[in-house]
């Protein structure tokens, strides 16, 4: 086939099973993970970032060593920085994968692949709209809403100008007359920083004063579930598992699991605070429920034409119904191992998935939906798959 032709889903998987090995011996992958500010040249100015900022690296030698034993010769990381372009173009790089929760700003998610739109590049990872949805929940929950997805009642609190009998107000015309709980988070940030448990409006208001205080940017109060908590784990349809390559009618949604709450914690611990083990994670066995569950993140991914893949995080309320809270844009993604473990790696046993074809499985399914919407914008890859 030309680079200019169109591919059907059936033609996507004759030309990747067909010339895997090419592909394998060919192609050049950058795995990028975020940079540092403080280096030098990395940026021209320093500025603020309302998402708490860590730099994945770790977990992008360990995606990047993934697909070097996967069998993919040409692999190297790079940080998200200000020479990111020069080092792409100096090492003749085809394709990324992004790992990155960006540098610094405002909507740092969306960075990287805005970048990478820019110079027409190929990348694993959400579109920068995508990106800039998942990673501000208000927009994210405002989409759920449209798409009649169920979500927990919220308010958007975009500054603290305003006063208690205000914030009160707009709290009662939102929820009625429910005078909480609540929980209070930023609308941009990761592994629970900021979450907190309101009891009542006083606190909320409170929380609400302090965190846009600390985070300079807009805070969400949403009703708080008391119900059981899961995360599922959902990708694009195109699935690489006990070594075969297939492709589903619908999103790959996997590693159902119920994420349990230890006595007084209302919101899941950060990674941050304490390693995610697996005695805090409970495979979830009731195939009901795990139908259910799959569906909604289902609905999330189709609904919002996602890209990449996305831990989907979903509560039970007091009468059992599911909501979903809210969508991680970049899902940790570090190895398993014996005492630490991630949400999404958690449940590949009962895929009979290997890390290696986890991460194969996303730089497949970005390939993939370059072959069959946009070939003529990936001339370089296309002509590998001929």
């Amino acid at each position: 086939m030309t680079s200019g032709s169109s591919f059907s889903m059936h033609n996507v998987i004759a030309a990747l099973s067909n010339n895997h090995n090419r592909l394998k011996q060919h192609l050049s992958i950058a795995v990028i993970h975020g940079g540092n500010k403080y280096d030098e040249g990395s940026c021209f100015y320093k500025t603020h970032n309302p998402r708490a900022t860590k730099s994945y690296e770790s977990v992008a030698q360990q995606i990047a060593e993934a697909l070097r034993n996967a069998g993919y010769r040409h692999v190297i990381t790079l940080p998200e920085n200000a020479q990111l372009l020069e080092q792409l173009h100096s090492h003749g790089i085809d394709i990324v994968f992004c790992n990155s929760g960006g540098l610094q700003g405002y909507n740092p998610m969306s960075h990287l692949p805005a970048i990478l739109e820019m110079v027409g590049l190929p990348y694993v990872g959400h579109n920068p709209l995508n990106a800039t949805q998942l990673d501000n929940k208000h927009l994210f929950k405002q989409a759920l809403t449209d798409l009649g997805i169920p979500t927990p009642t919220f308010l958007v609190c975009h500054n603290c100008n305003q006063s208690f009998e205000e914030f009160k107000a707009r709290i009662e015309q939102r929820f009625g007359q429910s005078n909480g709980p609540y929980i209070v988070k930023p609308t941009s940030g990761r592994a629970s920083i900021y979450v907190n448990y309101a009891k009542d409006i006083n606190e909320a208001w409170l929380l609400t004063q302090e965190t846009i205080k600390k985070t300079s940017h807009t805070v969400l109060v949403e009703e708080y579930l008391p119900g059981r908590e899961f995360v599922v784990a959902v990708g694009g349809p195109i699935v690489k598992n006990n070594n075969r390559l297939n492709a589903l009618d619908t999103p790959f949604a996997f590693s159902v699991i119920e994420r349990k709450l230890e006595d007084n914690e209302y919101v899941f611990t950060s990674m941050d605070k304490k390693a995610i083990s697996s005695n805090r994670l409970v495979s979830v066995d009731n195939e009901e429920l795990i139908q259910k569950i799959n569906l909604l993140g289902q609905q999330v991914h189709a609904g919002l034409c996602l890209q990449g893949l996305v831990r989907v995080d979903i509560r039970m309320n007091a009468n059992g119904q599911l909501s979903v809270m809210e969508a991680n844009p970049k899902p940790d993604l570090t190895r398993p191992g014996p005492h630490k473990t991630s949400l999404v790696c958690h449940g590949l046993p009962k895929e009979r998935m290997s890390y290696e074809e986890l991460i194969e499985s996303q730089l497949l399914n970005a390939i993939s939906l370059r072959m069959k919407t946009l070939p003529d914008s990936m001339p370089h890859i296309c002509r590998l798959l001929h």
